[in-house]
Parts: C-alpha cells; structure tokens; sequence
C-alpha cells in the first residue's frame, strides 16, 4: 500500500487537462472608414484608426484638425474642417465636431 506522501506526490505530477478556450473567428479586414454615430464628437483614435484604413501617412504625429484634413482629402473631399463657418455639407462625419468649434450651433 502506497504512503500517504506518495499518493500527495502522484496526486501532485498528474497532469490536469486544460479546459480550452475557444478562439474567436478572425475579422476580415476592410478599406472602409469606421464612421462613429451622429452628433458625437470622434476621438483621435477613431481618426488614427480611419487615416490607417485609409493610407494617410504620419498620422501618429497629427493633431485633430490635421487628422481630419488628411482624412478629408484621402476621400476625395475638400479640407474644409473648421475652416468655412457652414459649408452646408449637412451628412458630414465631421460636422458635429467642426462647427461648434467656428462657434455655429448644430
């Protein structure tokens, strides 16, 4: 008959199987801009994500307003952020942000 050390040790170098953990389904990367919900102003890292999928280069070291600009041209648009008091671009992403900035109420 084993000895009671002998059975703690067995009990002890008995490999316990690991649950495993299921491993969520890879996401397809997309060239689209991630568009935040209306009237929300967007974070810097919404538009570093955006200038990402977009291609913009050195957007790491570009305040806001550049980010936006920068994004604004990749998608063929004018920069116009924060520089016409309202450019009547009403389905604007930016918008929201913009021109409360210039002092204009949405």
């Amino acid at each position: 008959m084993p000895t009671k050390s002998k059975v703690t040790a067995e009990k002890k170098a008995a490999p316990k199987p690991k649950a495993a953990k299921p491993k969520a389904p890879a996401k397809a990367q997309k060239k689209t801009t991630a568009k935040p919900k209306a009237k929300q102003t967007v974070t810097l890292t919404t538009l570093r994500a955006m200038a990402r999928n977009l291609d913009v280069k050195g957007a790491v070291k570009m305040t806001k307003p550049e980010l936006i600009h920068a994004i604004q041209v990749a998608e063929g648009h004018a920069a116009c952020y924060s520089r016409i008091p309202d450019c009547g671009q009403m389905d604007c992403l930016f918008r929201p942000d913009c021109l409360p900035e210039m002092g204009v109420h949405v």
